[in-house]
């Protein structure tokens, strides 16, 4: 089981803002309850209430690219409520460093 943080930017257009942040919130609300979410946050820029990020941190990275998650009811509500809202978006899947492992971060100093 291989780890996952995804990063989720979402520009969405500015009629919009405060309606797409419900339908976040609640969309968040029924992803934490999804088996393997350590957490999920969101982000406004307080600068541009238009722009958000979601930061997600899930224990299986399968099961989050999976239909289970993907297909959902909660996820497949979302999409079709804010599809017309969104400007933008963007999606980065990082997988945690650690030491000695291939290809991750090593500190020699110590």
């Amino acid at each position: 089981m291989t780890e996952a943080a995804v990063l989720i930017r979402l520009h969405v257009k500015s009629e919009f803002a405060e309606a797409f942040r419900a339908h976040t919130l609640e969309l968040v609300r029924a992803a934490r309850n999804e088996p393997g979410c350590n957490s999920i946050q969101v982000l406004c820029k307080q600068e541009d209430p238009t722009q958000l990020v979601l930061l997600e941190n899930w224990a299986d990275r399968e099961y989050y690219l999976s239909e289970a998650h993907q297909q959902s009811t909660h996820m497949q509500d979302y999409f079709e409520a804010t599809k017309l809202m969104i400007a933008d978006v963007g999606v980065e899947m990082f997988a945690p460093v650690s030491e000695g492992a291939p290809g991750r971060v090593h500190d020699d100093a110590t």
